[in-house]
């Protein structure tokens, strides 16, 4: 749980269920708008496809009107053909010329009255007897490049009306061997079989190539009334699907007339993958107005008409959905705060340090349960007031005084302490006191971390306090690992033995043996350590300069909490005078101060332990005794000197 204190320095954390309501209030936003969006492009989508209808079935009533008056042009000049009968031969040439001239008269005025008409040709069989542009008369039309079967199509064509026959890419009809310049768009070809023939039985035709100008300018000035920016193909297709007149020269899609066919309508919209296509059949001829556009086509036009709401739409999508996230970016990161802030709460209330928090005033706001503990008094009592209440007037004054002048500077104190509990004991105390700073720059805090150091330092005056008397001990202290190596001395050490410590460090006491005590000796001392964890006697090793002196050694084995050793340690001292002395009087109380032979004391020793040992192997003993008679007279005669000297 985060606490007050806590709080007053952190940000304010967003709630979450702000957040999701304000990020689904924006996902709802933008997808009403894409909804609307989608519904206005099918609305738009549904009047083109309406308005396409519609005006395929106006150019049909035009493309309609337009061809029958070029059937009514057509059936004029069949009667004036009829009425003027073209004989071959030399004998009705000048009928022929003069019949001719009457055709070529009703040619020249159909053309005058009819700008969709590009060229009239009359001909007798496949050759040209009469052409509207006199270029071609005497020629053959090339019947096979438009596509008809002249046999078939005499028969086929008879008292059935206007034929269409094909398209040519020819500025004029395809005359055989024919070099005319290709155009743009091909001319629509179209005639009626006359019921006249000639003297040769030959069928008269009169044949008529729309001009494509026409068409196209008819088209484009359709296209121009609607809407310019949707591309369209304008299309007149026969029933097996040839294109006879096209708007564009390239389609991007063939019109599905064969799939119109079949509908049985006379006015279908058709949707394609690519493309979108509004036909409509001919109330009177096999033909179809057929008006395409792709599907990009319309979503430009689409977008063109409404390209501000689009741009103001998509600025507004941008800015919710930038909103949206840089809202998630800042919740996140105060949710990181708050993360964090938990996790220094918890911290704070578990660590083994005391940590105290106050404002700019040195009021405490907070403390946490470890310096509770550590001072005895609750939470409640200690904020609000100053630290200064843990005072405990042992602390060096010239300490206190940097503590003030640091944190008065804002920079960070670090030292020790010496602070009372509530119940009077002093504890020392290892404190840092950092300054926090307010976003305007302004000290608006300040932490205290102490830790408890009393202890150690109880611990530091003890090793201190073992240290002097380590090295100002008289007896001399030996420190080895577990290997025998030496690994410390006292200066004792060297004092007794001679060794400097550079000399004996890193060594075994092996150095110091004298050579007097046998293999077994070493043994028991090793197996008491072993067993008992210590050893204690006295022993004779040798000094640096070879003397044999005599020491009374103290060995302890270190164990560690494992109960492993870890070290030995040997203390001992110089007990060389002692054992001088102590042979001294062994000496005195054993043999004659005048003779220095042994005493009546020794004489019994001696004779006890031999009579003794006698005893146990089973053996004799003999005494001698000695006395020596009138000595007395010696020493009265020749003085006590020369009696000494005589013993």
């Amino acid at each position: 749980m985060i606490n007050t204190a806590l709080r007053k320095i952190a940000a304010p954390i967003t709630n979450k269920s702000l957040l999701i309501s304000v990020l689904l209030f924006t996902a709802i936003v933008i997808f009403a708008i894409f909804i609307n969006t989608w519904n206005h492009f099918k609305q738009s989508f549904v009047q083109t496809q309406q308005a396409l209808t519609f005006q395929s079935r106006l150019l049909e009533r035009s493309i309609t009107r337009t061809l029958e008056s070029v059937e009514a042009t057509i059936l004029s000049i069949e009667s004036v053909l009829a009425a003027e009968s073209l004989n071959v031969g030399p004998e009705n040439a000048d009928d022929n010329i003069r019949s001719s001239e009457i055709l070529r008269q009703q040619l020249d005025q159909s053309l005058h009255f009819s700008s969709h008409i590009r060229q009239i040709v009359i001909t007798e069989g496949d050759r040209i007897i009469i052409d509207s542009s006199s270029r071609s008369e005497g020629s053959n039309i090339n019947f096979h490049e438009m596509g008809l079967d002249f046999e078939d199509a005499a028969v086929r064509q008879r008292n059935q009306g206007l034929a269409f026959f094909s398209r040519s890419t020819s500025r004029f009809l395809p005359i055989m061997d024919d070099g005319s310049m290709a155009i743009r768009h091909s001319i629509f070809i179209t005639g009626i079989q006359s019921g006249s023939y000639s003297s040769s039985g030959k069928p008269y035709w009169i044949f008529v190539a729309l001009n494509p100008d026409y068409f196209v300018d008819f088209f484009l000035s359709e296209t121009d009334d609607t809407d310019n920016s949707l591309l369209k193909n304008i299309n007149i297709v026969d029933f097996e699907g040839n294109n006879l007149v096209s708007l564009l020269s390239a389609t991007t899609e063939q019109s599905p007339v064969q799939s119109f066919l079949k509908s049985g309508y006379n006015q279908q919209y058709i949707t394609t993958d690519y493309a979108v296509h509004a036909l409509t059949t001919s109330e009177t001829y096999p033909l179809i107005i057929s008006i395409s556009t792709s599907r990009k086509s319309i979503l430009r036009q689409w977008w063109l008409e409404n390209q501000n709401n689009l741009i103001w739409m998509s600025v507004l999508v941008s800015l919710l959905v930038f909103s949206g996230v840089t809202l998630m970016f800042e919740f996140r990161r105060r949710l990181t705060i708050q993360n964090q802030m938990v996790l220094l709460s918890s911290a704070l209330e578990q660590s083994d340090a005391a940590i105290l928090l106050t404002d700019s005033d040195q009021r405490i706001e907070y403390v946490n349960p470890s310096a509770e503990r550590m001072f005895g008094y609750s939470a409640s009592t200690l904020i609000g007031i100053k630290p200064s209440i843990l005072a405990s007037g042992d602390t060096d004054p010239t300490i206190l005084k940097s503590l003030r002048d640091t944190i008065k500077k804002g920079e960070n104190w670090q030292g020790e302490l010496v602070n009372k509990t509530i119940d009077g004991r002093l504890k020392t105390v290892s404190t840092r006191i950092s300054a926090v700073f307010s976003d305007s720059g302004y000290i608006s805090h300040f932490v205290a971390v102490m830790e408890d150091i009393t202890l150690r330092r109880q611990a530091e005056s003890e090793l201190q306090l073992a240290a002097s008397v380590f090295s100002t001990a008289h007896e001399g202290i030996l420190i080895t690992n577990v290997d025998g190596v030496v690994i410390n001395i006292n200066e004792a050490f060297t004092r007794i033995t001679g060794y400097d410590r550079e000399e004996i460090l890193g060594k075994n006491p092996k150095i110091l043996s004298s050579g007097l005590q046998d293999a077994d000796f070493y043994k028991d001392m090793w197996h008491q350590l072993a067993v008992k964890g210590r050893w204690y006697g006295e022993i004779w090793n040798r000094r640096k300069n070879g003397e044999v002196y005599a020491e009374l050694l103290s060995i302890s084995a270190v164990r560690n909490n494992h109960e492993e050793v870890q070290h030995y340690v040997a203390m001992f001292s110089d007990i060389t005078s002692i054992k001088e002395y102590q042979d001294r009087l062994e000496h005195i109380a054993h043999f004659d101060a005048l003779t220095n032979l042994p005493n009546r004391v020794l004489l019994s020793d001696r004779l006890h332990q031999a009579m003794l040992r006698t005893m146990r192997v089973g053996r004799k003993m003999a005494v001698v005794f000695l006395d020596l008679d009138g000595f007395k007279e010696i020493n009265d005669h020749y003085g006590h000197d020369n009696g000494d000297e005589l013993l």
